[in-house]
């Protein structure tokens, strides 16, 4: 699972909500064709954005690549009883997704009946600790 929170913030202290949109390219229009990352053929997973907290998740992407994507940021004011928005920032951000390569745990021998005191210094003799994928 990936997730990253922009950690925004407003000094005024109005209310921000965060979305989820394309990304732009020349002249800052909408990309053709773009699609979010899990929707990219092979990409998998859920992808979202919580919309309060800004926190953005990506459960279990399928393929190894580089995704973009865009966060947008609203800042909203409460204005005689109504809510108004007030400013908005994008933040675009490139996704590094790397195949993930399984080790072996490491192999940890402890000799029989040996036993750790808490507050001792360990006895470490007899001990040893190997990786086997190493």
């Amino acid at each position: 699972m990936w997730e990253h929170n922009p950690a925004a913030y407003d000094p005024d202290g109005d209310s921000l909500s965060y979305d989820l949109i394309a990304c732009a390219g020349f002249e800052c229009l909408p990309i053709e064709g773009f699609v979010q990352p899990n929707d990219v053929e092979g990409g998998g997973g859920d992808f979202y954005v919580e919309p309060l907290t800004g926190t953005v998740i990506w459960d279990t992407p399928q393929l190894a690549g580089e995704y973009n994507m865009a966060l947008r940021i609203r800042e909203w004011r409460q204005i005689q009883g109504q809510w108004l928005m007030v400013g908005e920032v994008i933040r675009d951000m490139q996704i590094s997704v790397c195949r993930f390569v399984p080790t072996n745990r490491p192999v940890v021998v402890v000799p029989a009946g040996h036993l750790h005191r808490a507050g001792r210094q360990p006895d470490l003799r007899g001990h040893s600790a190997s990786d086997p994928g190493r």
